[in-house]
């Protein structure tokens, strides 16, 4: 380590600052609790990734027009849940229908209905990761 004066290498300074930075508690603390989200969520909802459709999933995927095309931003907005195809439950959810078009659109090109669970389980997996950071770096 060279020292001019009694102050270190500027590089060599910046070195252990970001040693410091990446330690194991940083690590632990930063990257532990969502790394434990991750897998918890895969533990509990892994085996819904081979299921299939049910009950009302199987008119509504299919049939909504504003599932179809995930950009498509002005179907989506403009549309209850149920859109044309069921008339008593007018529920207006745009976040719902957006994903419901991604999910399809994962579908479609994985080809397999799993990914109407795996898009929801990384969802939900993404938003508690995000409070287990919050919350572990009160």
């Amino acid at each position: 380590m060279a020292e001019v004066g009694g102050v270190k290498d500027p590089v060599e300074k910046q070195v252990a600052e970001i040693n410091g930075l990446i330690s194991k508690e940083w690590i632990l603390i930063r990257i532990g609790p969502p790394a434990l989200v991750v897998l918890i969520s895969f533990l509990c909802y892994g085996a819904n990734l081979s299921h299939e459709l049910v009950g009302d999933d199987l008119v509504l995927i299919p049939k909504q027009k504003a599932f179809h095309n995930p950009t498509d931003l002005q179907a989506i907005l403009s549309s209850t849940i149920w859109g044309d195809i069921h008339e008593r439950q007018p529920i207006y959810r745009p976040l719902v229908t957006w994903t419901l078009a991604l999910n399809l659109g994962a579908n479609r090109l994985l080809g397999f209905p799993g990914e109407y669970h795996l898009v929801n389980v990384l969802l939900h997996t993404v938003a508690a990761s995000e409070a287990a950071v919050t919350v572990s770096s009160k």
